[in-house]
């Protein structure tokens, strides 16, 4: 079967991600002092780590590499079909009910065997809307907002920050790093008749709102092969722990009830 481009890209991430810790624990290497026993130790740790992450490698990344398109997939599945979202143009859906038409269509697209995919999941003290799991452990973490027909900047951005908090800050901890590369999260953004336009500037200004907001959390855009998703990771320093990495995707649905936008 042929990779497609998305799972290309995924493949060059993590092999450069990897190739970026190696590099890393070789420097430490060079730079021990003779004699520093826990210094050896914490490096000889660190290298275990790295080869239990190569155990079965390929297989892990082919499995989870077919989460990206085939949610993308689920989204643009909604957002094409009116009677998903809607009963007449004035009885729209609830978030809930959005959530559950994509719930649906993973639990209907994904491989049993290797994927199970839940509703409502319980993480610390809050619940996700959807969590994936594959063999039994969480990989993936999708949060779905709502932003009605009439909202303003002010709301839309707070929609965003707070998908951005519930994500990076309540469940990021939550979600295995296969094989040691950071996890991939996944914000939808459900928009009922807004200009598409509109809100990639909100989400832009929302995102620069919440760098400078949280200074010690670096953002840096990355390339996304989808034009209605925003790509990004936030780096959090770990001092002498490892730094917190995570992807997040970002992504607008614009459900269309009326034809004048």
């Amino acid at each position: 079967m042929r990779q497609s481009f998305m799972q290309v890209r995924l493949s060059e991430r993590n092999t450069q991600y990897i190739y970026n810790k190696i590099r890393s624990l070789k420097h430490q290497a060079n730079h021990l002092e003779f004699g520093n026993t826990e210094k050896i130790r914490t490096l000889a740790f660190k290298l275990g780590v790295l080869a239990d992450s190569f155990n079965n490698y390929d297989v892990k990344s082919k499995t989870i590499d077919l989460l990206p398109n085939t949610i993308f997939t689920g989204i643009q599945n909604i957002t094409s079909n009116s009677n998903l979202y809607r009963v007449k143009n004035d009885i729209l859906f609830y978030e809930n009910n959005l959530t559950a038409s994509l719930l649906t269509w993973l639990k209907a697209s994904l491989e049993l065997k290797k994927f199970m995919v839940v509703q409502e999941d319980q993480i610390a003290n809050g619940r996700s809307d959807i969590s994936i799991f594959s063999s039994g452990v969480r990989v993936c973490i999708i949060e779905s907002n709502l932003i009605q027909e009439h909202s303003t900047e002010v709301p839309i951005k707070s929609v965003i920050t707070k998908g951005i908090f519930q994500l990076y800050t309540k469940y990021s901890d939550s979600v295995a790093q296969s094989f040691i590369v950071p996890p991939d999260l996944y914000l939808v953004l459900f928009c009922f008749d807004h200009k598409f336009v509109n809100i990639r500037k909100h989400t832009e200004s929302a995102l620069e709102d919440y760098q400078k907001e949280n200074r010690n959390i670096k953002l840096e855009m990355m390339h996304s092969t989808h034009h209605q998703t925003i790509r990004f990771s936030l780096r959090e320093s770990g001092g002498i722990f490892a730094d917190k990495v995570v992807y997040i995707n970002l992504t607008i649905a614009n459900l269309r009830t009326k034809d004048k936008n």
